[in-house]
């Protein structure tokens, strides 16, 4: 005679569908914010958007198993964690890809041919500064006058192709201008020299302060900061907390229990 008495009865799971649903739930806020990030980084402002895009993809889950609201939650806290990250990380690598985080920089030799219309975001560059054209900046707070009997936080050069003149000569050439953002203590650019930072936008108006422009005086500026470079730390950082997060949040959907034993 067997005394052990029926099996206890399983616990039970999600069906494969709904796994599969929930290992999406964890992933998708991190994925969304990331191309958000990229192309349209204004929805970025929104502070909700990270917790919302996490609870949206978490609401099937909810209604398969509301008592398990606490565990559903942690893994809608994580997802979050996880899409900020994301957001952590793409603000930290400026534009380098991932798989060239540490070298970003494409080359440009000025000397032999000009500069592409389309720029990529990192580049190295290697030509001549034209320091007697140089105009100094200086870090001042907004709406303050900048005090010029200190010396500027940094000078911004015409780095062009051609070695400098002994008067100012107007300058023609195809693809944008480059003007360099360098420490004001740097030397008359006699010599090439290389030089390594980020493309970003010149201020309307401040190329032909710089430079003299041939024909009728149009031209595309772009601005190389010399000063700036991806910041590892913080992408390493992001990425390891990006990766345990979106571990774990899988790990919080995956072990909440549905009601329905044939969910």
């Amino acid at each position: 005679m067997d005394r052990r008495g029926p099996p206890p009865p399983s616990r039970p799971r999600y069906s494969a569908d709904v796994r599969a649903w929930a290992i999406f739930a964890a992933i998708a806020p991190a994925l969304a914010m990331g191309v958000f990030a990229s192309a349209w980084p204004d929805l970025l402002e929104f502070h909700v958007t990270a917790p919302m895009l996490a609870l949206l993809a978490a609401a099937p889950l909810l209604l398969r198993a509301p008592r398990a609201w606490s565990l559903l939650a942690l893994g809608i806290a994580l997802a979050t964690l996880a899409a900020l990250a994301v957001v952590r990380l793409d603000r930290a690598r400026d534009g380098a890809p991932l798989h060239r985080l540490a070298s970003p920089w494409v080359f440009f030799d000025l000397t032999r041919e000009p500069l592409p219309v389309a720029l990529p975001p990192w580049i190295s560059a290697h030509g001549y500064l034209h320091t007697g054209s140089a105009l100094d900046e200086y870090d001042v707070p907004l709406g303050e006058h900048p005090d010029q009997s200190r010396p500027p936080a940094a000078i911004l050069v015409p780095f062009l192709g051609h070695p400098p003149s002994a008067t100012r000569e107007a300058v023609h050439q195809e693809g944008p201008i480059l003007v360099a953002r360098i420490p004001a203590d740097t030397q008359d650019g006699a010599i090439p020299v290389t030089l390594r930072g980020r493309v970003r936008p010149l201020p309307e108006g401040l190329l032909a302060t710089l430079v003299d422009l041939e024909g009728d005086g149009h031209g595309r500026g772009v601005l190389l900061d010399t000063a700036a470079a991806p910041d590892l730390r913080a992408a390493a950082l992001a990425s390891i907390a990006a990766l345990l997060a979106l571990l774990l949040a899988a790990g919080c959907f995956l072990a909440a229990r549905p009601n329905d034993p044939s969910a």
